[in-house]
């Protein structure tokens, strides 16, 4: 138990410290003053600071996924039939849900640190297996269910338009302290938060080609 509560620290300890100021500012001497263990501590358990900052991407992208579920596993269900079982109010129906779901990741004060911790890794760091692990199984559903609704695009022009919704939606929580600044207020009220969803979605429809909302 000891052993599992120590690891459980250290990497508690650097998913803070990656999230808050990045991985390259981050030293393992910070990581373990954080966590209040030896500096030896940490090679112990990871050998490395890379492979530290590893575990706590897969611990992010793991929140991420599971957050979203079981949207993406309907949508996973209703493609294992094939494209063709699937038409565009079904289709559309299900961007809605899944996109929603994702607004809802965004807003929730209880993922403030994970969603520090992506954009940090999405401005920057370039670990591709992160945007795999992270991105891989939301924009996978959303360009399929977007070459249904729009069959005349290609697969290509899908995808860049799924990775651009969904970073519009992120983006949106970077820049919260100017937004809150500018509104006078200190933190967003339920009031708020739905009409930054109303305003998202009015840029968002036209994007994806939905008729509703």
């Amino acid at each position: 138990m000891e052993n599992n509560n120590t690891k459980d620290k250290i990497l508690k300890a650097a998913f803070f410290l990656f999230s808050e100021i990045g991985y390259s500012t981050t030293t393992t001497r910070m990581i373990a003053e954080k966590a209040g263990v030896s500096l030896s501590t940490i090679p112990y358990y990871f050998e490395t600071k890379s492979n530290l900052h590893d575990a706590v991407l897969q611990i992010a992208s793991k929140q991420y996924i599971e957050y979203l579920s079981p949207v993406p596993k309907t949508i996973e269900d209703l493609f294992s039939a094939g494209y063709i079982d699937i038409d565009k109010d079904t289709a559309q129906n299900m961007i809605i849900r899944l996109l929603n779901r994702h607004m809802d990741f965004v807003f929730d004060p209880n993922n403030e640190q994970l969603i520090r911790l992506i954009l940090n890794e999405q401005f920057f760091n370039t670990e591709q297996n992160f945007y795999q692990m992270l991105y891989n199984n939301m924009s996978s559903n959303l360009t399929k269910l977007l070459m249904v609704l729009r069959p005349y695009e290609s697969e290509e022009r899908a995808l860049i338009t799924s990775l651009a919704v969904i970073g519009e939606v992120l983006v949106f929580n970077y820049h919260k302290s100017s937004i809150l600044r500018a509104l006078n207020i200190k933190e967003y009220s339920q009031q708020e938060i739905a009409l930054i969803r109303d305003t998202l979605w009015e840029n968002l429809r036209p994007a994806l080609g939905l008729m509703i909302k």
